[in-house]
């Protein structure tokens, strides 16, 4: 008859404690985890998929990664192998729907409050330029992506190849909206037929 009573006796101080310690900094009458002084602790999450709509809840885009933390002071998102899904709506098409682009990195920064993506580490992009039979892939080490504007751009060496075609560069800015391309300076090209 004793030990249950211990036991019983132990639970209700264990409840009692973890009662109070939940309760500790909070002011009489405040429900608990309100206020000022409740710091943002951030968050990590695996295997993360994040759909971006447009206003009328259509897909714009799709982030997947295998790991995304958020730093709780500053507010910057980084991800871990990283793969995002593009596909520009269109008003005079069918169906809706334009090229498929796809941007894949080891890694990927977006700072607080911002819309522009720095990938890095093996960036590819894969899509399907205008009037071209053959997808092309564009390669390059870091690559700023804007998800609003749909704006590429890199200072560092690219390269860009499309059926048997093949154009290196440093630097090059693209728009994926207005499938524009401008590659900046040491531009050496190879066409076969």
């Amino acid at each position: 008859m004793k030990v249950p009573l211990l036991v019983g006796l132990g639970a209700a101080v264990v409840l009692g404690g973890v009662f109070l310690l939940g309760r500790e900094g909070t002011a009489p009458g405040a429900p608990a985890g309100s206020g000022a002084e409740q710091a943002d602790m951030g968050y990590v999450a695996d295997e993360a998929r994040v759909v971006q709509t447009s206003d009328d809840g259509s897909p714009l885009y799709t982030l997947t990664a295998e790991r995304i933390e958020r730093e709780p002071e500053s507010g910057r998102v980084q991800g871990h192998t990283i793969a995002m899904r593009y596909r520009e709506r269109l008003d005079n098409d069918p169906t809706g729907l334009g090229q498929l682009w796809t941007l894949t990195a080891r890694e990927g920064e977006l700072p607080g409050d911002s819309s522009r993506i720095h990938l890095t580490g093996d960036v590819l992009v894969t899509g399907q330029f205008p009037d071209s039979p053959a997808p092309a892939e564009i390669r390059t080490q870091a690559l700023d992506y804007d998800t609003v504007s749909q704006d590429l751009g890199t200072k560092l060496p690219v390269t860009i190849t499309w059926g048997n075609q093949r154009i290196t560069a440093r630097g090059l800015s693209a728009n994926l909206k207005q499938d524009n391309l401008r590659l900046e300076s040491a531009v050496h090209g190879r066409f076969s037929p």
